[in-house]
């Protein structure tokens, strides 16, 4: 039997946390879940996912862009997909590039559940 994959969602706020878990279980996936960076990289010594979703703004408005630089930094943690996640738009005076990130792939909130399932499956099936 084939074990599930495991996806970490890191986010501060626990509402869309709890939904994202909802829909990654249903569709048959493994979750863990981290309030915060310092969190989610205390998990990560012993837990190691399949694929991180991340916030970009926790505590800080960049927190999700330091956690990024330190898992793609570490050979022990740089091979796994990070998909960021944020709900910063244009249109709210703050211009974001993602070009420059290291994530595997980004994605606006609110999203449809399809759209986030259709980005997980294109980097672990």
């Amino acid at each position: 039997m084939c074990a599930k994959k495991k996806i970490m969602v890191v986010d501060d706020d626990q509402d869309f946390v709890k939904s994202v878990t909802l829909i990654l279980e249903a569709s048959g996936y493994e979750t863990v879940d981290a309030e915060s960076g310092e969190r989610c990289l205390e998990i990560l010594r012993y837990n190691i996912p399949d694929l991180i979703i991340l916030d970009i703004m926790m505590k800080t408005i960049t927190e999700g862009f330091s956690i990024i630089s330190e898992l793609k930094a570490s050979p022990r943690y740089q091979c796994i997909p990070v998909i960021m996640v944020s709900s910063i738009k244009d249109s709210e005076g703050f211009r974001f590039d993602d070009s420059g990130i290291a994530a595997n792939d980004f994605i606006d909130k609110p999203f449809d559940p399809q759209i986030l399932l259709e980005h997980i499956r294109k980097h672990i099936g």
